[in-house]
């Protein structure tokens, strides 16, 4: 099945064994000496260095005192990927030492652990189980014009179950269940922290070739424990779905959904919400080198999910409504240059209902738009080596003065180096 435990193999089956710790160098020079001899192999390992240059750190409010650092990230990848059967798992693992120049008390470790097992049995019947962890440090865009500058580390879980009966039929039936949780670390988040859970079920159609239609019912439940000091605030979401996606052409993918959407909170104070939520997507290729992904959403913070895993996505704020528009865009100029540029706009309706004891005359309601921009550039010298830089900019904006959101604006550059061993 796969060559690495044979003897007698190249050096690139003892590097991958014994090499992962080693100097940067080392590693690369290996690499250089037997990518030639090397056969694919199911699992990989790699390392990394980041240098990152962020000018507005803290995401001080436009008009106040900006702080910038460098930091740097020394990474490690470990990852497989392997079909068995009729079933494929695929486990990654990305953890990086994140090292500040000036702020050292934000210095922290951040990893993302995902992993994705495809199944599918003798008759109909397939699925899909995912798990995934992350630990990060939190990016301080707190729906508040009080700056927080506390050392905050968000941690989030999820997994989530789909199965599908049906696999090669007209009709199909699907169904699923997911659970997440985040929690942040600062004290002055713990009314951030929440529990989720979702259950959805559907029935897609094939009515032609390319076209497929799916109606189906999602149920999420979640509760934010320490919402306020009397009692935490339990939520619920019912959404009716509608989706189809639409194979136009061998280039062209489009995915929509439309959903009617309910939530309610069991805390006084909160509002109960209901309307129309939805997402579009156009995936297109015109060449074989060249990708566009356009994507438009209108949904809740609570509840909401994907088109394809059914887990589960938070945002930070109980943001009453947020609608996005997102442009990527691939180009593999050549085998060694690749490029991916990205543009985004958010528009949120937002208020402050979700801070402990703000019920009444005393809610406050905003909005706020953000817009960003990403260029990224990667060289691939030799097959396993990846450099790249990449630079950012995101600019968030308001009408009028709010205590619940605020403006700000914010470049990002960083530029890095990786070696895989296969």
């Amino acid at each position: 099945m796969n060559s690495v435990n044979q003897p007698g193999r190249s050096c690139c089956n003892r590097q991958s064994a014994a090499g992962l710790m080693p100097l940067f160098a080392a590693a690369l020079a290996g690499l250089f000496t037997c990518q030639v001899q090397a056969q694919q192999s199911p699992y990989y390992a790699g390392a990394s260095v980041t240098v990152n240059r962020d000018t507005n750190l803290f995401r001080a409010a436009k008009g106040t005192v900006t702080e910038a650092d460098t930091y740097t990230a020394t990474g490690l990848r470990l990852g497989l990927d392997q079909s068995f059967g009729r079933q494929r798992l695929a486990v990654s693992l990305d953890g990086n030492v994140n090292r500040f120049s000036r702020h050292k008390e934000l210095n922290n470790n951040d990893y993302a652990l995902s992993s994705r097992l495809e199944w599918s049995t003798l008759e109909r019947l397939s699925g899909v189980l995912s798990a995934g962890a992350r630990q990060s440090l939190y990016r301080y865009d707190r729906d508040s014009t009080q700056q927080v500058t506390d050392r905050n580390i968000q941690r989030s879980r999820n997994l989530g179950l789909q199965a599908q009966l049906g696999v090669v039929t007209d009709l199909s039936f699907d169904a699923g269940v997911s659970a997440s949780q985040d929690r942040y670390s600062a004290t002055s988040f713990a009314n951030r922290n929440v529990n989720q859970v979702s259950v959805n079920g559907g029935l897609r159609l094939r009515p032609g070739s390319g076209l497929t239609v799916r109606l189906g019912l999602r149920h999420s439940s979640g509760r934010y424990p320490n919402a306020s000091a009397a009692s935490d605030d339990k939520t619920k979401r019912d959404d009716v779905d509608l989706s189809s996606v639409i194979e136009a052409s061998g280039a062209s993918t489009l995915n929509a959904r439309v959903s009617r959407t309910r939530q309610s909170h069991s805390l006084a104070g909160q509002a109960d919400t209901r309307g129309w939520t939805g997402a579009l997507g156009w995936n297109w290729r015109p060449t074989g080198k060249l990708t566009f992904d356009l994507n438009l959403g209108r949904d809740y913070a609570l509840g909401s999910t994907g088109f394809d895993n059914q887990i589960l996505s938070l945002t930070s704020s109980d943001t009453r409504v947020q609608n996005t528009t997102g442009l990527r865009i691939n180009w593999e100029a050549s085998a060694a240059w690749r490029m991916a540029s990205s543009l985004s706009y958010t528009h949120r309706t937002l208020d402050n209902r979700l801070d402990a004891g703000v019920i009444g005359s005393n809610v406050t309601t905003a909005t706020d738009r953000t817009a960003s921009f990403s260029l990224g550039l990667r060289y691939l010298p030799v097959r396993n080596v990846e450099l790249g830089c990449n630079i950012g900019r995101e600019d968030r904006s308001t009408d009028t003065t709010s205590t619940i959101t605020f403006g700000y604006a914010v470049t990002t550059a960083s530029c890095f180096g990786q070696v895989y061993l296969r």
